[in-house]
């Protein structure tokens, strides 16, 4: 096993993925589970209200199923195997890759999903701008990753 001190990409990739694994339990699973933010005592609650009612319209939309799925793949499902990626590319597991790319095009097709739908759908953003720049890296970054780990298949990392 190579040390992660010499794999710089993959401790990157695995230090973003922890961080994208706690946003989505720490704010997707309050939708995922129903919870309006307008009505918890969380500290980001005020924020959250104010991120959803001017940029993001339809993350508050909890009564629709849709959003309530989508919240709960992120959480319970994404966040989980976030977590697993990130593991496994600090500890160079080389049996992660192929995982690995299914779950970050099922993510990368999530957050288009969702982006879309915030942008076009039954209440588009407010400011369209700041919510592509939001959800941009929950897209880019896995997209980015994919092309690592198929590159990390073929030859020995290039830092």
């Amino acid at each position: 096993m190579t040390p992660i001190r010499t794999r710089k990409l993959d401790a990157f990739f695995a230090v973003t993925l922890v961080i994208f694994a706690i946003t989505s339990f720490a704010f997707d699973a309050f939708g995922a589970l129903g919870i309006d933010w307008r009505n918890t005592s969380h500290p980001f609650g005020p924020a959250m209200v104010r991120f959803g009612e001017s940029i993001d319209r339809i993350y508050l939309m909890t009564d629709s199923i849709w959003i309530r799925v989508m919240l709960a793949f992120s959480a319970f499902v994404f966040g989980p195997l976030k977590l697993l990626l990130a593991v496994g590319l600090w500890k160079d597991w080389p049996w992660i890759r192929g995982p690995g790319l299914v779950v970050l095009g099922a993510y990368a097709y999530s957050t288009l999903l969702y982006t879309a739908v915030a942008l076009w759908g039954p209440a588009p953003s407010l400011q369209p701008l700041a919510l592509i720049c939001i959800n941009a890296p929950y897209a880019v970054i896995p997209a980015w990753l994919a092309v690592h780990l198929i590159r990390k298949d073929r030859a020995p990392e290039r830092s």
